[in-house]
């Protein structure tokens, strides 16, 4: 067995039926205050980096840093899209990096509040040409 700690999250929040319909105050947000929710919860710390998202940023060729440079200089792409599996809203963003463009996906928990603490999970990037 390792030295290091495992760590484990879990969700500790209400559970919803299986057969909910999902009415969100997200579908009330423009995208300009919907990506200004995404930065300030990215600037608070209100993030948890997944290992899928570090292990596709290896994979690929970008870093932390340059999901953080995407989030808070590029711009929102498309709509976002309920995922009824993990129950959150997914938007993809897409911003500069050196001379290239970096798109991330990140979900946003629809169960915070998104005043006063949204929680985004980076779930994946990739280079745009």
């Amino acid at each position: 067995m390792s030295n290091k700690a495992e760590r484990r999250f879990e969700f500790m929040g209400p559970v919803l039926p299986e057969r909910t319909v999902i009415s969100s105050s997200l579908n009330l947000l423009s995208a300009e205050n919907l990506h200004l929710i995404i930065r300030r919860a990215w600037i608070s710390g209100r993030y948890q980096v997944t290992g899928h998202f570090r292990l596709r940023a290896r994979e690929r060729g970008f870093d932390v840093l340059d999901a953080e440079n995407a989030i808070q200089f590029g711009r929102l792409r498309g709509t976002p899209e309920y995922c009824s599996d993990f129950r959150n809203w997914k938007c993809r963003i897409i911003g500069p990096v050196e001379d290239r463009k970096l798109e991330v996906v990140v979900a946003l928990d629809d169960l915070e509040d998104y005043d006063e603490s949204p929680l985004i999970i980076p779930i994946t990037g990739y280079w745009r040409d």
